[in-house]
């Protein structure tokens, strides 16, 4: 499990309250990156409602056929997620509804599919828009 930060009791009162209130944002952002999916399915119908949802963290999908799909979590900004296909099939990426990717049309498939043997890994800006972190 990620490491706690924890707040001592010497500090004054203002300082131990913003002490406390950036340790609990730390251990927010470590327990979100440091989630891993092991063996998710992707969605077989093949759109943005079927798709699987991912968790925040990194998703290793184990099983898809042809184009299944998988879709992102409710993003806040700075949120990544990872995710590792080895299902043996080209999957889809799909963003939550309204959301997009790589600056694409609202509830766009991502342009680019996930081959087998591929990673890819995101980074959301905002509540909606998630990014390709470098090349894939």
């Amino acid at each position: 499990m990620a490491e706690q930060f924890r707040v001592q009791s010497f500090a004054p009162r203002g300082v131990a309250i913003w002490v406390r209130e950036t340790a609990l944002a730390l251990n927010e952002v470590l327990r979100r990156s440091s989630t891993v999916n092991d063996t998710v399915t992707a969605g077989s119908t093949q759109t943005q409602a079927g798709a699987t949802v991912l968790g925040m963290g990194l998703n290793r999908v184990t099983t898809a056929s042809a184009n299944d799909g998988v879709k992102f979590p409710l993003p806040g900004g700075g949120d990544e997620c990872i995710i590792r296909n080895d299902s043996g099939a080209t999957i889809k990426i799909w963003p939550q509804t309204s959301g997009k990717v790589d600056d694409g049309s609202a509830d766009a498939v991502d342009a680019n599919t996930l081959a087998n043997n591929k990673s890819r890994a995101y980074r959301a800006t905002d509540s909606t828009n998630w990014y390709t972190i470098g090349n894939s």
